[in-house]
């Protein structure tokens, strides 16, 4: 009898995660296809960005056969005139997903509609190690379900629906697993379950830049603890298994081996407490003695080899996120007014999801974990200074307290508290019962409910700015011209947010992508907006055709005036400065636009100043020299 209801009980749970895998699918699929951009039936002006650059690589290893093809590894679009290394650039993964889904389906659907379909049903998945993590924690099935169906109703885990392809969608379920299976690990201690849990972490960051920051957090709170009480994760038996596999990774891995993953923070942190543990084992003195002697070794070990790969390993290509990282603190998260007293890096990353939070947009979704996770953590903080209680407990609830500081700084760190939230949540929960009130819970999941469901409601108007109707149309005619009048192997200079829906429809050759975490992608676009914006229009046409060597340019209006903050002008600024390149390109008299010398006007769009505009640069001697622009 009481094996048969521990195994009812069993069964209801996943029978409840079935539930919510199916729900959040649904969600992102509904929503997504119900947006009015996804309208017309087929992908033109739909796609750009991100999302157009990973749909150029799907549609490549579809070309491939489902493997990688001949030019992946030196692609010749999407940095014109350089080749690009596609795996070590980015952090492909997803679109393999896509590709093998649209090839075993006999292309039955539109190739966007299946991306959408696709990712929006692994996205769900996350939900597994969520359900898991809070069972590993609890030891309960009712406190797994609970996690699970909060994780289901927190806006925060459906930031990326209509977007089609977006690479969270693909790492964040494995992220989500390595969490559960480390927790697991910990409790077990065999060598399989401590390889799972590694390698489950090694697919997750192999498939987002971003990961790499969200593990650092991590183990940054691992090592806190480590710091404050002496307990060495990586003093268990086999436990060095599990950097071992971190590093193989980070050799195989082309991205990862691109990026120098060996040294970085997260592979030192996690070397020096290996260290750290070898060098206690083997310490002939007591038990505090070698604690303070492993607490030191890992602390030298850390500022030496992070001393010795700033001299070793050549220019950091997420120096730019440092950059970001201090001066959001430094400006308390208020965008300066002068934009000069920020890198450009620094600007070029301060927009869209890397804007400072905002309480509505954001944490007034967040009912149950904003009333909630304050009282988990000021309970856990008493335990932190006396270094006692479960350790995986108190390293989890430390990774919730990381990720609501992360949260204010970063809109996009969201993602973060939704996946560990829940699970923080319920280890409140189980510990304050019988005495709290269950009518008070069953009241906040209510309202935090009635928040999901006007989330999905508005959810239409929170990307009106992204589809924006006209903006959409007006793209799709774009790429529709060039794709009829411009030879195919034509370079286009454009936005990095156009360029590559015009790459995906037209299949010309662009020179500026959206995807800069490389010093060379964001060297270009400085190159391309300091120069436009600050330079005369001589200058401007030397860099598109001796840098870029590219005849054609592409101006959309409302996004190249949008970025002169990343160029350097003020959000204030009126228009561009007198004598530059700008000035004349820019400029909505036609008599000024139609005339701009030695860059002949292609295209138009019908609108009354001409938004949209394609230009041919002409030949050399046809563009004057221009005085410099004054400052």
């Amino acid at each position: 009898m009481i094996l048969s209801r521990a195994r009812a009980a069993t069964l209801a749970g996943l029978g409840v995660l079935l539930a919510v895998l199916a729900f959040g699918s649904a969600v992102r699929i509904q929503t997504a296809l119900a947006l009015p951009a996804f309208a017309a039936g087929n992908p033109d002006g739909l796609l750009k960005s991100d999302t157009a650059l990973l749909y150029y690589i799907t549609t490549r290893i579809i070309d491939g056969g489902g493997l990688p093809p001949g030019d992946f590894r030196a692609d010749p679009r999407v940095e014109h005139p350089e080749t690009t290394d596609l795996p070590a650039m980015e952090t492909v993964g997803a679109e393999f997903l896509v590709a093998w889904a649209h090839l075993l389906s006999g292309g039955r659907l539109p190739l966007y509609v299946l991306a959408t379909i696709v990712m929006g049903v692994f996205a769900s998945l996350a939900a597994i190690g969520v359900y898991g993590l809070a069972f590993e924690l609890t030891g309960q099935l009712r406190w797994a379900v609970c996690a699970v169906v909060l994780f289901a109703i927190l806006p925060a885990n459906y930031r990326t629906i209509g977007f089609v392809l977006i690479r969270e969608d693909g790492s964040l379920p494995f992220f989500a697993l390595h969490l559960w299976l480390l927790a697991r690990a910990l409790r077990i201690r065999s060598g399989a379950s401590i390889a799972l849990a590694a390698v489950a972490l090694v697919l997750a960051l192999s498939t987002w830049h971003a990961m790499r920051f969200f593990v650092t957090i991590e183990i940054a709170c691992v090592v806190a603890w480590f710091l404050r009480t002496g307990q060495n994760p990586l003093a268990a038996r086999r436990a060095w298994i599990f950097p071992l596999i971190l590093a193989l990774g980070a050799v195989l891995v082309p991205v990862l081996h691109a990026k120098w993953f060996v040294v970085s923070l997260c592979m030192q942190m996690l070397a020096g407490l290996w260290l750290a543990a070898e060098v206690e084992r083997r310490a002939p003195f007591g038990p505090n003695a070698r604690r303070g002697i492993g607490i030191a070794v890992w602390l030298a070990f850390v500022a030496g080899v992070s001393a010795l790969a700033r001299g070793l390993a050549p220019p950091d290509d997420f120096g730019h996120v440092i950059d970001f990282a201090w001066d959001k603190l430094r400006f308390l998260g208020a965008l300066p007014e002068d934009p000069n007293v920020l890198s450009f890096g620094t600007r070029l990353l301060w927009q869209g999801p890397f804007a400072t939070v905002s309480f509505w947009g954001t944490l007034g979704t967040l009912v149950v974990p904003g009333v909630l996770l304050p009282v988990a953590l000021a309970r856990a903080a008493p335990g932190w200074l006396r270094g006692t209680g479960d350790a995986r407990a108190q390293v989890l609830l430390a990774f919730c307290g990381a990720s609501i500081v992360a949260l204010f700084l970063v809109q996009r760190m969201v993602v973060l508290g939704g996946l560990v939230a829940p699970v923080a949540v319920c280890l409140l929960l189980r510990e304050l019962r019988p005495g709290f009130p269950t009518a008070w819970v069953v009241g906040l999941g209510l309202v935090q409910s009635l928040s999901f469901a006007t989330y999905l409601q508005d959810y239409g108007t929170r990307l009106a700015g992204w589809y924006a109707p006209q903006q959409q149309l007006e793209l799709a005619r774009t790429e529709h011209w060039i794709r009829e009048n411009l030879p195919g192997d034509a370079a286009i200079t454009a936005d990095f947010v156009n360029s590559t829906g015009i790459l995906v429809h037209s299949g010309n050759p662009i020179v500026l992508q959206p995807k800069y975490e490389t010093r060379r992608s964001r060297d270009r676009i400085e190159a391309f907006l300091g120069t436009l914006f600050h330079q005369p229009l001589d200058a401007f046409a030397r860099l598109l055709r001796e840098r870029f060597d590219s005849r054609y340019l592409l101006i959309d209006m409302n996004l190249i005036w949008g970025a002169r903050y990343q160029a350097g002008l003020p959000q204030s600024a009126w228009h561009p400065i007198e004598g530059t390149a700008a000035f004349e390109l820019l400029n909505p008299n036609p008599r000024v636009y139609r005339h701009v010398p030695g860059f002949k006007l292609l295209y138009k769009s019908d609108d009354d100043t001409a938004l949209w505009r394609l230009y041919e640069l002409e030949a050399a001697s046809e563009v004057p020299a221009s005085a410099p622009a004054s400052p």
